[in-house]
């Protein structure tokens, strides 16, 4: 599985979440689909992007969303849901990793940048401004053991009322900011939407399908665009 650009907007007091649909999974051969990588568990806000399925003999042996959302359903801790992703969840990927033959693991993961498997954010709200993590999932091409990292994103101030994270094919993306390029609060859907449509333009076989835009608040969230 490969392809997919993310972009997490965060502001003072709400974020914005926004992804491409489309979902391209590279075993023996090529299946594109389209799959939300936005998951609303009561009051957390998850978004996925990289290898969000394992499979073995055709047959999925790890949904990382489906994982991960179960489990959030029945543990609303934030700290046993990180604890989760960087325990469990790592090392049942890590598993089914090691279970992949050599040459269907080059297809696979066939450069530096496909290595970096799995990127998972986290958002919640810790009084009134929203807390923001990211979990990435690393393997070591040689040893096939899978790291996971863990980081708190900077949160938005007064003097910088936006922070923007991407992951995934985002260099398009990022010359505009480079450029000077501005979110504003009011056009927030388009702003994402367009930003998120240069890369499916650029990689049409890996990024593209609806354009998903999600905003959450403290007490409640409101889709802006859903497949």
């Amino acid at each position: 599985m490969g392809g997919t650009t993310l972009l997490l907007v965060a502001g003072i007091d709400t974020a914005w979440l926004g992804a491409d649909t489309k979902l391209s999974v590279r075993t023996d051969f090529t299946r594109i689909a389209m799959t939300s990588k936005i998951s609303i568990v009561d009051h957390f806000y998850f978004m996925f992007g990289g290898k969000l399925e394992l499979k073995k003999e055709g047959v999925i042996q790890l949904d990382v969303i489906k994982e991960l959302t179960e489990f959030a359903s029945k543990n609303k801790s934030e700290q046993k849901i990180k604890d989760f992703i960087n325990g469990a969840l790592r090392q049942k990927f890590e598993t089914l990793i090691n279970q992949i033959p050599n040459d269907q693991f080059a297809r696979m993961f066939p450069d530096v940048r496909s290595l970096y498997a799995v990127q998972i954010y986290l958002i919640y709200f810790s009084g009134h401004s929203p807390g923001c993590f990211s979990f990435s999932f690393k393997i070591n091409p040689n040893t096939k053991k899978v790291e996971s990292n863990e980081a708190a994103l900077p949160a938005a101030q007064t003097n910088r009322p936006f922070r923007a994270f991407d992951w995934g094919f985002a260099d398009h993306m990022e010359n505009k900011f480079n450029e000077g390029f501005r979110l504003t609060p009011s056009r927030m859907k388009d702003d994402i939407q367009y930003l998120i449509g240069l890369e499916a333009a650029m990689h049409p076989e890996a990024v593209g399908g609806k354009i998903e835009v999600l905003q959450v608040y403290k007490n409640g969230y409101k889709w802006l665009s859903k497949m």
